[in-house]
């Protein structure tokens, strides 16, 4: 823990808009660069000013889960979402049966997709 009143105003100041980009970024690399990876980066990154300015303990009651069980779990929902193709006959880590599967829901439940989504863009692989 730094006992810096400037850093400690800052990281408060940054932590919710850190937070903020970070989900936009992931929300954005949907079809664009970017994504997971660099949204959990940007996560990762306020959390340790956070654990830099207040001290470890103070990010502990902030994140209310620890670490290593974010970790395993976000493992565990890669490894499952790689099978995931397994069911339309496709590799390991394969969409397009589930894009196939996603196009026929999605014209199925167009209102609610174009109200969360804004538009049904699927790349062309």
């Amino acid at each position: 823990m730094m006992d810096s009143l400037i850093l400690r105003t800052g990281v408060r100041l940054l932590l919710p808009l850190m937070l903020l980009f970070s989900v936009f970024i992931l929300w954005r690399g949907h079809n664009e660069p970017g994504g997971g990876f660099v949204g959990g980066l940007i996560c990762s990154v306020g959390f340790a000013l956070h654990a830099l300015a207040f001290g470890v303990d103070a990010m502990g009651r902030i994140l209310k889960l620890d670490p290593r069980s974010i970790l395993g779990g976000g493992l565990l929902l890669a490894v499952v979402t790689g099978f995931a193709s397994a069911p339309f006959g496709e590799a390991y880590m394969t969409a397009n049966g589930w894009r196939d599967w996603a196009r026929r829901f999605c014209s199925i439940s167009g209102f609610i997709w174009w109200s969360l989504a804004g538009s049904c863009r699927w790349s062309s692989h």
